[in-house]
């Protein structure tokens, strides 16, 4: 193993995690230190002896904000690590419990501090003037320790809202980046993080009216499921109710006789409704085919191509494998005819009629660049990148480029022809950019 320094880098993404946390956090530990110095400076107004008795306070103070803190911090770890493992009646208990025993200790404190004040300022000055002042500031401010109490508890748990956060911010990101098969469980575990932090903090508490509606629910299903009758077909395949059928139908030959122009006026005109006095349909195979319409210039991007993914938005997000059955041109009209065929069935292609599909004509991997930092240096295409306080030009080799950013392959290795790797920092954008040369 060796070290390289030149080599270490932070890694972006998770920086950016890293900050959307740890900023907030300092903002909330630098608020007390400003609020602290705000005080200081009112309460210097009021002369020396103000001064001395809120100094004297202030060592008093800390006897409950020691106790305090460290029971906050003991439950934001408990809570932490039984979150972690899916113990959420056992997060929620311990927030209970803690908040019962910082209430009997803060009690404790305040009964000391209220009847034994003097005494203990003593213990700092003989002033009596400054003991005076100090006192009605202790027995003035010690009944807010109840509310801190809370505060305390609360904020210690607040692993809480930072998970829905956090899961918030990936449902977002799916559906930013049209990452479509990820979509389902990133609303699922925002929902499972609302959820939890709802119940925590007592936002949802009664349950009774859902459960009383899920009841009635359940009732009227089984009252239905009790008078069902039986429906005998006379053939075999994949059954899907009418409401989860197509809404329009089709005629299959008509759509595979016809050329280009007819497609797009049929698909203009629109299709029949589907009948729905049935009880559903039966898909005796396994085959189904995608017609479309679109202009030469796509067309042309099928040449050289026999197989495809395709997939629905919002319906079927899973691309499924196709075979490209047919291209038919019509350059008169600078359109043409698209069919694909799929061999994969299930529910939801069962329920698709006329929609708007994405297709994957070629799946590449690799790391994305943003095409404003391509620079050619010798006939050789790469990127400028950041080594500490350096800058090195990096040879690329292109998986696919559009006018956005560019894929390279993520295997990339010093002295090959293809030099970036993960994490690398790329310079986006600068001026006198040049090899070795000090940023």
């Amino acid at each position: 193993m060796k070290l390289k320094f030149r080599e270490l880098r932070m890694d972006a993404r998770v920086l950016r995690k890293e900050m959307k946390i740890g900023v907030p956090g300092a903002l909330q530990a630098c608020a007390y230190g400003v609020t602290n110095v705000v005080i200081q400076a009112s309460v210097n107004s009021f002369g020396t002896d103000t001064a001395a008795g809120w100094a004297a306070y202030g060592k008093l103070d800390m006897i409950f904000w020691t106790v305090s803190s460290a029971l906050g911090a003991a439950v934001t770890t408990f809570a932490g690590q039984n979150y972690g493992a899916g113990k959420m009646d056992r997060v929620y208990k311990s927030i209970r419990v803690n908040v019962v025993i910082s209430y009997i200790f803060t009690g404790v404190i305040i009964v000391i501090l209220f009847v034994f004040c003097e005494p203990l300022y003593h213990m700092f000055t003989t002033d009596p003037k400054v003991i005076g002042i100090g006192v009605y500031m202790l027995r003035f401010l010690i009944p807010s320790y109840l509310l801190s109490v809370l505060l305390e508890n609360l904020s210690g748990s607040s692993v809480l809202t930072n998970q829905t956060k956090q899961a918030l911010y990936n449902l977002l990101d799916k559906l930013d980046t049209a990452q479509y098969t990820g979509i389902s469980d990133a609303q699922d575990s925002f929902l499972l993080a609302q959820n939890r932090l709802q119940i925590s903090t007592g936002q949802t508490a009664d349950f009774s009216q859902s459960i009383a509606a899920l009841q009635t629910e359940y009732d009227g299903i089984k009252a239905q499921l009790d008078t069902l009758q039986t429906v005998t077909a006379t053939t075999n395949g994949y059954f899907s109710r009418t409401e989860a059928s197509p809404a329009i139908r089709t005629d299959c030959r008509a759509l595979a006789d016809a050329d280009p122009a007819t497609l797009q006026k049929m698909l203009a005109d629109g299709f029949p409704a589907a009948d729905t006095n049935r009880a559903g349909q039966i898909a005796t195979g396994f085959s189904w085919k995608f017609y479309a319409v679109c202009d030469l210039d796509t067309a042309a991007r099928f040449d050289g191509l026999s197989t495809v993914k395709i997939s629905v938005p919002g319906k079927q997000n899973t691309p499924l494998s196709a075979t490209v059955e047919e291209i038919t041109e019509d350059k008169d009209n600078g359109i043409a005819k698209i069919v694909l065929q799929c061999q994969t069935i299930s529910a939801e292609v069962l329920g698709l009629g006329c929609e708007t599909v994405q297709v994957d004509l070629k799946t590449y991997e690799g790391i994305r660049i943003d095409k404003a930092a391509l620079h050619i240096v010798n006939g050789q295409r790469g990127v400028y990148v950041k080594y500490g306080n350096l800058q090195r030009f990096l040879k690329i080799t292109t998986l696919y480029e559009n006018d956005s950013y560019i894929l390279v392959p993520e295997d990339g290795k010093l002295g090959s022809a293809n030099e970036v790797r993960l994490y690398d920092e790329i310079i986006v954008q600068g001026t006198n950019l040049e090899d070795g040369k000090l940023l």
